[in-house]
């Protein structure tokens, strides 16, 4: 499968995430709607991308007594390069969900090195927000190819939900290296800092058909 997903999906817009071609809606752990979410992105044929929110519940506490997905996988902490996370943490915390039969996924930020994070996660994805640049793609293109290398993971791309440039920055990462799916930041693009957006992608039809075209595209 040639993951597509869409973080910050809201439980009210899981129609709209399919409609989209989405595979992946992003379930954020909060406000109690965890089970509810789940289900109901399974009704509609979606998986789902689990992390902890603010209020709701763990992971940990989420996943118990549920029988893996083989679809669905739950996130590590987010961008622990960036972050000063080391990868014996987040291997340690991948390890425990990989042996209750989940897929775990991990983002990198560009702004700091991949190095050592090559086999934290199932998952690993990338992002670059920046206008793309013959030097910013020439950078890309070689961190990745190395580390690929020393990776078995399965390697996303994280495009910005720009108005305008999401086509661009899409057809960039299609051309310069090859990846196992997207995920798009975010479904709120206008609560992003910078704001991207004025208002959220439900109520941006130009961006939801330029979704629609890439996600065809992405699995032709």
């Amino acid at each position: 499968m040639k993951i597509r997903g869409l973080f910050h999906t809201p439980f009210d817009s899981l129609e709209l995430v399919k409609n989209l071609n989405m595979t992946h809606a992003h379930l954020l752990l909060e406000n109690g709607r965890g089970d509810e979410f789940y289900a109901k992105a399974h009704t509609l044929g979606l998986h789902c991308m689990i992390s902890e929110g603010t209020e709701g519940k763990t992971i940990i506490e989420f996943l118990g007594g549920r029988n893996p997905c083989p679809d669905c996988f739950v996130t590590c902490p987010d961008e622990p390069n960036l972050r000063g996370i080391s990868p014996q943490v987040v291997r340690a915390i991948s390890n425990t969900f990989n042996a209750a039969g989940w897929e775990t996924f991990v983002a990198l930020s560009d702004i700091r090195s991949y190095s050592g994070y090559e086999g934290v996660a199932s998952i690993i994805a990338f992002s670059q927000y920046e206008d793309w640049t013959l030097w910013r793609k020439l950078k890309m293109l070689v961190r990745l190819k190395l580390f690929r290398i020393k990776s078995k993971a399965k390697i996303l791309a994280i495009i910005p939900v720009k108005p305008g440039k999401l086509a661009r920055h899409y057809s960039t990462w299609k051309n310069l290296i090859r990846t196992d799916g997207y995920f798009f930041y975010s479904f709120v693009p206008n609560q992003e800092s910078p704001p991207w957006a004025s208002v959220d992608v439900s109520e941006l039809p130009y961006v939801q058909e330029i979704l629609r075209r890439i996600n065809r595209d992405a699995v032709e």
